[in-house]
Parts: C-alpha cells; structure tokens; sequence
C-alpha cells in the first residue's frame, strides 16, 4: 500500500510539472486560462498528498528564499487591493501564485538545469516557427496565434533574450539549440513587425557586460550585428520610418499617430501621478485621470486601457507606494540574478521591453511566463550541487 502511494505521489508530481512546463501556451488563444487552473489543480494536488508524508518541509524552506525577492511587491499589491479591490491586482496574485507552485512541484521532481534550459529553448524555437510559418502563409495582421500579436512577441522576445544567454554559458548541444531558438526568435519579431522586441534584444547588451566583463567586446559586436540586420529588416519594410515618422509628426502638432498617442498618453499619466501621488488612482487609471480634467495637449484617438508603459502604468495605479515596493522587488531581484545570468537576461529583457508596453503590469500572459520560467530557473540544479542558485 505505501509503495502503491508513493507511485501515485511521484506520478502526479510529474504529472503537474509537466504542464508547468508548458507555460508557452499562456501566449496562444485562450491557453492561459486552461494552462492557470491545471496548473493549480494539479500541483495543489501534488502538495497535498507529499504533505502527508512530511517530505515537503526541506522544499517550503526553499521556496521561501524564492520568495523573499517578491516580498516587498507583494505587500504592495495586498495593500492596493485592499484600497481598491481585487479588480486589477488578482493577475499579479495569480502569476505569483503560479510561481511558487511551479517551484515546489519542480523541487518536488528534482528538475535539474539542463532540463530547464531545453524547456525555455524548445518553447521559444516551437512558438517562434510556428509565428513565422503563420505570417508567411496567411500574412500579417495583428494577431498571431489566435492573439494579438504584441503580447505574443512580448513573451518570445523574453525567452528569445534568455535562450541568447544560455547559448553563452552552457555547452555544446544546448548552446546549439538556444541559438537557434534566439534567432528564430528575433526573425518572429522582424516578420511580425513588433519593434518593441528588439528592446530585449539591446537589453542583452548590459547583461552581457555584467557577465562577461572585458572579455564582452565580441559578443556584444554579435549582438549589435543582428540587431542592425533586423533594423535593416524592418527599414526595408517600413516599419522603422513609421516609428521616426510618428515623432516627427509630433514635433509639428500631430498626435494622432503611434508613437504620438504614447507620448501624451504618458504626460497625462505623469500629470495624473502629481495629483494623486501616494496612492494613484488605481487599476486601469488612464480613464479616471482623464475624467479628472487632466487631459492630452491635443487630440488623440486612444481607447486603451493602459498607457503602454510599465513605469507610468504603475505611477498612475499605485502612486509612490505601488512604485517603491516595485523598485525595491526590482532591486532584490536584480541582487539575486547576479550570480544567474539567465535570470538576469529574463530580468532586463521584460523591463526593457516595458518602456514601450505594458508587459510587467496589465499583460497577465507576458508576467506568467516571466515568474514561472523563474522559478525554474530558481529551482534547477547546477553542476556545483542542489539549489545554489535560489
């Protein structure tokens, strides 16, 4: 009987990792909902059954170093949600949450790194082909697989910076198929004309300097070959003139454009934050703000519920009190990586790609892929022993 109990244990923990592990469908249609409560309906299981058995103490001690990094945005989130209801903060709560559980059961299951980083590569290079595959048969419109393309390219410019790092510090074979999931990665970004991608792709370049030091000169001169290479791309097809052209308008009165619409947008965000500066205005703000009397220089045609920027986004939603318990997760988080660059690539890809999207706040997708591939990478073990990378 006790035999019989500990085959169902181990075959439900590698039941529930193995859909953690599939976190690349919370990019697809409607993946994220299925992969969110199967996630949390297995690995609760898996949680439930090792507790009876008392071997999950060493892994709960673990995940606590986890989480300490997320302590001081959690905090953050409880007390907003608190002030303002769960409407708007429950998807924060819900990736962290997808977080720890993704991190105990892959403890559970002894996940080493290697395993990891195949996952990660594997992931980015299946959604990568299958965006491109999807363009050159049906064209480009503004969604890719069954979502809107933003989102998705969001989430593969982020495993994409990932896999470039790993290609830099494993070996051969796993080197091999990391780079080519990056460069899978960055065509799907070029094919789909989504120019905030490639900001992941610059924010290697401070990465690459942190880890390789003054032996970074060649990687970083790779680095700056493939992203002139894509610029080129998107010049060619003109999507980059579009994006100079937009300023320009600007600069002559005409807001009415992309980039023009960012731009007041996040004046009216910057406005809105010096009214109600310690606490914000809550989920989804740009609307309250704008009722408020605080509105753009000219007019826009902007129906958005978020302003396209991480850091204005929670200026406007949390005030001093959302933006300080972010910074200081940042920080923690930042701390913490430095001894993992991959974690690091992950770290500076999702922020730099948030300078001119939403992707840490209001893209619920992009954040779970983010914590889940995090924890993970918290989790796996390296060749120097178990877990000395929490």
């Amino acid at each position: 009987m006790s035999f019989s109990c500990t085959i169902n244990r181990t075959t439900i923990a590698f039941l529930a990792f193995s859909f953690c592990s599939l976190f690349g469908v919370c990019l697809i249609g409607e993946g994220y909902s299925v992969y969110k409560y199967t996630v949390f309906l297995l690995c609760t299981l898996t949680i439930t059954l090792h507790l009876r058995s008392f071997d999950l103490k060493p892994t709960l001690q673990r995940a606590q170093v986890l989480f300490f990094p997320w302590l001081p945005w959690l905090v953050g989130v409880l007390l907003l949600t608190i002030i303002y209801g769960p409407k708007g903060f429950s998807p924060y709560l819900n990736s962290l949450l997808l977080m720890g559980l993704t991190y105990v059961v892959a403890d559970i299951c002894k996940i080493s790194r290697n395993t990891v980083y195949y996952l990660i590569a594997i992931t980015n290079l299946a959604l990568s082909v299958a965006i491109c595959v999807q363009i050159q048969l049906y064209g480009l419109t503004n969604e890719v697989l069954f979502n809107n393309k933003n989102i998705v390219l969001g989430g593969v410019a982020i495993l994409s910076s990932a896999c470039f790092v790993v290609s830099l510090v494993t070996q051969q074979r796993i080197r091999a198929i990391s780079f080519l999931s990056f460069i899978s990665g960055i065509a799907a970004i070029v094919l789909a004309e989504v120019r905030t991608g490639l900001l992941a792709i610059f924010s290697l370049i401070p990465v690459v300097l942190i880890i390789k030091g003054k032996q970074s000169f060649k990687t970083v001169f790779i680095l700056l070959a493939i992203t002139a290479i894509a610029l080129f791309i998107l010049y060619l097809s003109g999507r980059l003139q579009q994006g100079l052209t937009d300023i320009e308008k600007f600069q002559q009165g005409n807001s009415n454009t992309s980039w023009g619409i960012r731009l007041e947008v996040w004046r009216v965000m910057f406005y809105g934050f010096l009214e109600s500066p310690w606490l914000g205005w809550g989920p989804r703000p740009y609307k309250l703000i704008e009722a408020a009397g605080i509105l753009p220089l000219s007019p826009i045609s902007f129906s958005g519920h978020h302003p396209h920027n991480d850091l204005f986004n929670i200026l406007g939603t949390g005030g001093l009190l959302g933006l300080v318990t972010w910074l200081i997760t940042i920080l923690l988080l930042f701390i913490k990586s430095l001894k993992d660059p991959v974690r690091l690539a992950l770290l500076f890809a999702i922020l730099a790609i948030g300078l001119s999207d939403c992707y840490w706040f209001d893209c619920r997708r992009v954040l779970t892929i983010f914590t889940v591939t995090w924890a993970l990478l918290a989790v796996s073990s390296l060749s120097t022993g178990k877990n000395k990378n929490v």
